[in-house]
């Protein structure tokens, strides 16, 4: 026999424990983050691979029809050249627009994990359109925190997510917006996407 052993997550460590809204605030108000305001969130390097474009592009169709706000956070890779340029180049690419926010997250790894957790929670819809992909354990731990993720059929996202069940496939940044305005109309269906994504992490990947 042959088995497949996934990576897992800790769902005691600071980035997928349970926080209170005092905690997730006090991180929404560091980096300027009206709460109001539903949150697409998008955690990860600022690499080529990741489809930061893809997630703007769908923020940007997306908003025409529903209010929403856009988070990139993440960090640069220190083995990266690229990574500084690509940071360059997204603030350059959305500058202008109050409701896009690009965040550095801090090199201190307790923190770091503590902020991407609280931001996780804060979020209506994770977006993770990745090109290529390994197993994105960011897509995990979203999961845990019973979110949707957008993302695409890539490497081994298909073993983390069911498509129409805990998140959805997609190929591009129209397809992705349409998602994004079924997920912020439809509260319910939202919830029970949740439960599931919480479950299929519990039974799996913990």
């Amino acid at each position: 026999r042959k088995y497949i052993v996934p990576p897992f997550i800790d769902p005691l460590s600071n980035k997928n424990k349970e926080l209170t809204p005092e905690e997730i605030d006090k991180v929404l108000e560091k980096y300027g983050l009206d709460p109001s305001i539903p949150m697409l969130l998008q955690i990860s390097r600022f690499d080529p691979w990741k489809g930061i474009d893809t997630s703007i592009a769908a923020y940007k169709i997306a908003r025409k029809e529903e209010t929403c706000q856009l988070v990139i956070a993440g960090n640069i890779a220190a083995d990266d050249p690229e990574g500084t340029d690509i940071f360059n180049q997204v603030c350059e690419q959305t500058k202008g627009d109050s409701n896009i926010h690009i965040i550095r997250l801090p090199d201190n790894v307790s923190l770091n994990a503590l902020e991407v957790n609280a931001l996780q929670r804060a979020a209506k819809v994770i977006l993770q359109p990745s090109t290529k992909e390994g197993f994105g354990l960011v897509i995990t731990e979203a999961m845990w925190k019973g979110k949707p993720v957008i993302t695409r059929e890539v490497g081994a996202i298909p073993i983390q997510v069911q498509n129409d069940e805990t998140g959805f496939f997609i190929t591009s940044a129209k397809k992705a917006a349409k998602r994004i305005i079924r997920v912020l109309r439809n509260p319910r269906e939202v919830e029970l996407m949740g439960r599931k994504a919480h479950e299929h992490v519990k039974q799996h990947f913990l």
